[in-house]
């Protein structure tokens, strides 16, 4: 009986203690993701990503095709289908692809090349040859049992196995094996400062065929380690861009005598529109003002403005693939001509509709000039206006093709206003860089600040308000003098406020002075913007020359 009663004791425990065994240890061997035996794994640099890709996979010729949306999610969110040519075009860096559907022949940087795979439609689904785009985004690609891609936004160190191994789900031996590797084999090691490691600590690993796990430190060769790092070169500090644009639609200033003023970099002329939504332009270039422009130390970087074909045409230009590209390659040849270093694109007045089309010119446009050693500036209004005057830009998309995109900070209170109002307060054009700092993640240092060197006159009549007349800087400030009692200074609107009564109307102008420019310049240091643009030459006093020199140079 007691011999009977031991037993079951002895039973009881050694089922509680394999029970206790299987729950500690079930979750560690639970295999969470099953795979088909015909699904293709995809793998980038050290994360699975199979389950997340937004179409399958697909092989053909031996090539791997990745759809559309696939490299959208994982590699550039902006390659661009065309559907009114069935095209895909990828402007990155200093590429431009043009790739067309079921056409073996694709277009690199303007020169032809024939590929095995063209780009097919599968579906709904769109695919690309990856090989293409293996130079154009600097990613590798490998085939073994798996898709692995390393891309160029990693590091990792190629350490070499002491003998054969596992690689675990878990930092722990006692649980489920992801994968194996052979003694003296390679793994990819993700784990930064791993060497700072104790021995028994584990690390995230890749093996030769793409498998993902942890492997315990002391299974490395520690002192036969490669650090391979596939990350692209830090640039420099951006350089920060001071420029000043000139009006010269109808002919260019005479400058000669005159020297660089100090804090300016660049000026820049009105010289080029386009003149037919075939994207044909037209110029109004002085050489004579180039070379007096040269010989004192500027830049020259010449604005394009769509002014002349009016809102319909220049949807049409910037929609049409072929369109933007006779745009592109005559101002590429303006500036082969005229060594330009720079330019400033200023498109205004457009559908919103168009704001992806726009943002496509910009990076096409950007990248060949990049590619010939030129620098893109492209101007933008402040968020949240009208749809044909500021939700017509993508300001994010814009800047992440240029390399400067210049908000323009005014008018705050324009010509059709039905109230007065300041051409640039202080707390409007600080409210406005926020925005699109921290809300649409714009890189401050490519955001360069414009300001303006001209102020409104505003007069209210029988309870209607009208600006009939902008005011140069020192036009403006004789208010101020001619009217003291009468002005008061507005720390908000950071400038002075004249407000009188004439013949029974009431005045206003909110002026646009030294003080006023002084202060948003100081907002270049406090948000690590890339510069200044000032509208326009002319409009200015000799004391805001020295303003700007000051604080430019403090």
């Amino acid at each position: 009986m007691k011999k009977t009663v031991l037993k079951k004791f002895i039973l009881t425990i050694i089922f509680f203690v394999i029970a206790y065994i299987l729950i500690d240890l079930t979750p560690y061997y639970t295999e969470t993701t099953t795979y088909a035996d015909d699904e293709i794994r995809f793998i980038i640099d050290d994360s699975e990503k199979t389950k997340s890709l937004p179409d399958e996979v697909l092989i053909e010729n031996d090539e791997v095709m990745l759809s559309l949306k696939t490299i959208k999610k994982f590699f550039d969110k902006y390659i661009y289908f065309d559907e009114k040519y069935d095209a895909v075009i990828v402007a990155y860096d200093e590429y431009v692809v043009k790739m067309f559907v079921d056409d073996n022949d694709i277009i690199i940087n303007d020169s032809p090349k024939h590929i095995n795979t063209p780009v097919k439609q599968s579906g709904d689904a769109i695919y690309i040859p990856i090989k293409v785009l293996e130079e154009v985004y600097d990613i590798k690609v490998e085939v073994n049992e798996k898709v692995i891609v390393t891309t160029s936004n990693t590091e990792y160190t190629e350490v070499t196995l002491t003998g054969k191994t596992k690689l675990k789900k878990f930092k722990r031996e006692l649980s489920l094996t992801k994968g194996k590797a052979k003694k003296e084999s390679t793994l990819n090691v993700y784990t930064k400062d791993f060497e700072m490691l104790a021995p028994s600590e584990y690390v995230w690993v890749r093996n030769e065929v793409g498998d993902l796990g942890y492997v315990k430190k002391s299974n490395l060769k520690i002192d036969e380690t490669k650090l391979v790092s596939v990350l692209k070169e830090e640039k420099e500090e951006k350089e920060k861009i001071y420029l000043i644009w000139e009006y010269a639609t109808n002919s260019s200033p005479n400058r000669q005598g005159e020297a660089k003023k100090d804090g300016i970099g660049i000026v820049s002329p009105t010289w080029i529109y386009v003149k037919n939504p075939s994207g044909e332009l037209k110029n109004s270039i002085d050489t004579s003002y180039i070379n007096w422009a040269k010989s004192v130390g500027y830049e020259v970087w010449p604005t394009i403005k769509n002014d002349d074909i009016g809102i319909q045409k220049t949807s049409e230009m910037v929609t049409d693939m072929y369109a933007r590209k006779t745009f592109i390659d005559e101002l590429v040849a303006l500036c082969k001509q005229y060594n330009f270093t720079g330019i400033n694109l200023d498109f205004e007045n457009m559908y919103e509709k168009d704001k992806v089309e726009f943002a496509q010119l910009v990076r096409e446009m950007s990248s060949t000039l990049r590619r010939n050693g030129v620098t893109s500036s492209v101007d933008v209004n402040v968020p949240d206006g009208s749809s044909t005057w500021s939700l017509c830009y993508d300001t994010k998309a814009i800047s992440d093709g240029a390399d400067y995109v210049i908000l323009m900070a005014y008018d705050q209170y324009g010509p059709s206003s039905s109230t007065a109002g300041p051409v640039a307060s202080l707390a409007w054009v600080e409210a406005n860089l926020v925005k699109l700092i921290d809300r649409e993640k714009v890189e401050s240092e490519k955001l360069v600040l414009g300001v303006p060197f001209y102020s409104r006159f505003w007069r209210t009549k029988d309870g209607k308000v009208k600006s009939t007349v902008s005011l140069a800087m020192s036009k403006a400030k004789e208010y101020v003098k001619n009217n003291p009692n009468s002005t008061t200074w507005s720390d908000i609107a950071g400038q002075n406020i004249v407000e009188y009564t004439s013949a029974g109307d009431t005045i206003f102008v909110y002026v646009e002075d030294e003080e006023a420019l002084r202060r948003k310049l100081k907002l270049i240091e406090t948000y690590n913007l890339g510069g200044m643009a000032a509208w326009r030459r002319g409009y200015e006093t000799e004391a805001a020359w020295n303003v700007i020199a000051e604080e430019i140079n403090d």
